[in-house]
């Protein structure tokens, strides 16, 4: 889904911080991920977003008058990744992307009285989550934020050998 690793691509991805960002809402809390979106759109400018379709659409056409509010002087565009439509598979298709390693930051604005599986399977990789308005304000004003994503990456992995939750008669839990 990605592009292909490459010399070129280490190079780029050292001197150009870009992470991959999830950027996802609860259909009650769109509007409130589209604001911060806005507010926030010169520093996710630098990086890839990834959406659901609906999301995405809300998140190009919210930057789109961000950028245009600004008179053209910006020369960074974001790229927007857009996947299936949450009804078609959407969900599952970016946790297909934060179980691979492929997303950096989920900005997730859900419901809070059910969790999503997406947050179970960030907290898992060891990825980090915001699912409000502060703890994205946090995020995105990281110095982690600036950090290759090669350099991130290697000291985020997940932990591996043994765990207090395997043994000979233990599974691991289900979150």
């Amino acid at each position: 889904m990605f592009k292909k690793w490459t010399r070129t691509t280490a190079i780029v991805e050292s001197i150009v911080p870009q992470k991959r960002i999830a950027l996802l809402a609860h259909d009650r809390r769109m509007n409130e991920l589209v604001d911060w979106v806005e507010r926030n759109f010169e520093t996710l400018a630098r990086h890839t977003l990834v959406c659901t379709r609906s999301m995405g659409r809300l998140v190009e056409e919210a930057l789109y008058r961000s950028f245009s509010g600004l008179g053209g002087s910006v020369v960074l565009s974001p790229g927007v990744l857009l996947l299936r439509p949450r009804a078609l598979g959407g969900h599952r298709e970016l946790a297909e992307l934060i179980a691979e390693g492929a997303i950096d930051l989920l900005i997730w604005f859900g419901d809070a009285v059910s969790p999503s599986a997406l947050v179970r399977i960030a907290r898992v990789r060891n990825i980090p989550i915001a699912c409000n308005r502060p703890a994205a304000d946090a995020l995105i004003s990281s110095a982690r934020l600036e950090t290759p994503r090669a350099a991130a990456r290697s000291r985020h992995k997940a932990p591996e050998g043994d765990s207090p939750w395997r043994g000979p008669n233990r599974q691991a839990p289900l979150f």
